[in-house]
């Protein structure tokens, strides 16, 4: 995220709920989804995180599966691995500034032939490499960008209306008129964007939906 977003402490079940943001990597939305770790608990509250977390699991298109490389393998990373078996994933080893107490080898056993990607989310290390190495998950998984297409011409008005609205606020700012003219501006970027990925809902939409489609009662 490039920002805090999480409460982190060294104990684990410090995660309970399962934290969502969006993210927009060289033009493809990405919903990442941070969940509790999967492992047995007696807390009754950690163990509704770790639910929520085995059904994000099954709804990911892709699943990043973290370790952690200054401790040793535990019953959890097996399950883990067995859960992930035959699912879109990249293994991830975290904590790479800290002496490292498993081995890429081990983890080899697990994800035999995978590519193993060695991160620190403290100091930032690898961290490019993991972003990139999804973006070119979603690449191969979607095929050539001139292969791809809007689903309706509505989604093709949003992101031309869009783009409008910032190069308005860029030429706005390159005037020098009022940041208040700015910020509307942008605000209907914004505005546009979340229509677009269905987190707003306007007369419009509502209008054209009822018009193509009959819904009953």
């Amino acid at each position: 995220m490039g920002r805090d977003r999480a409460i982190v402490t060294p104990f684990p079940g410090t995660t309970r709920d399962a934290i969502e943001e969006l993210v927009f990597l060289e033009g493809f939305p990405f919903r990442f989804v941070d969940t509790a770790g999967i492992r047995e608990s007696d807390d009754p509250v950690e163990r509704i995180g770790v639910e929520r977390a085995r059904a994000c699991l099954k709804q990911a298109d892709v699943v990043i599966a973290v370790f952690d490389r200054s401790q040793p393998l535990e019953a959890e990373d097996w399950e883990l691995a067995r859960s992930i078996r035959g699912r879109p994933h990249l293994v991830v080893l975290n904590k790479s500034d800290l002496p490292p107490k498993l081995s890429r080898e081990e983890l080899e056993r697990l994800y035999p032939g995978e590519t193993i990607l060695e991160v620190s989310a403290l100091t930032g290390e690898g961290k490019e490499a993991l972003l990139q190495a999804l973006v070119e998950y979603v690449q191969h998984s979607v095929g050539p960008e001139e292969d791809l297409a809007l689903l309706t011409a509505r989604q093709k008005e949003e992101l031309t209306g869009i783009l409008g609205s910032l190069e308005e606020a860029l030429k706005a700012l390159e005037g020098e008129v009022s940041l208040d003219v700015v910020g509307v501006l942008v605000d209907e970027a914004l505005l546009g964007m979340k229509r677009l990925i269905g987190e707003a809902v306007d007369e419009e939409v509502l209008r054209t939906l009822f018009s193509q489609f009959c819904i009953g009662k």
